[in-house]
């Protein structure tokens, strides 16, 4: 059977990703249910505050999968914001799996998500 929960680190990421990067809340709260939507889920759940996301859908066997993430860093970045976005409408236009869109779609090659790291805090912790 399909494990469907590989489905939470594409929209964490992308959620993480535009708050970090000076998004407003509600950008990320949308993001996230037009991919999770995009995926086929019919059931996503959304929260996020300037310090956390909480994200949840229901999985194809009926149960719910839920992750907390905690949002430490902030910065403005909104090419990294763009990259997402543009990500998201690809999503949204095009059904793609997981792991497409992890590996960073062939439409968009500019958008490399995953491979660029957030720089650390000044303070260096």
């Amino acid at each position: 059977m399909f494990d469907d929960s590989c489905y939470m680190e594409p929209l964490h990421l992308a959620g993480r990703l535009i708050m970090e990067n000076g998004g407003e809340i509600c950008r990320v709260e949308e993001t996230v249910l037009r991919m999770g939507h995009a995926f086929g889920f019919r059931e996503v759940e959304c929260f996020a505050v300037p310090s956390g996301l909480f994200v949840s859908y229901r999985k194809s066997d009926g149960t719910i999968e839920t992750a907390v993430k905690r949002i430490r860093r902030k910065g403005i970045d909104l090419t990294r914001i763009d990259e997402v976005n543009a990500i998201s409408r690809h999503l949204e236009q095009e059904k793609m799996s997981c792991q497409e869109v992890l590996s960073d779609p062939p439409a968009y090659p500019r958008c490399k998500w995953r491979a660029r790291q957030p720089c650390p805090p000044p303070d260096g912790h």
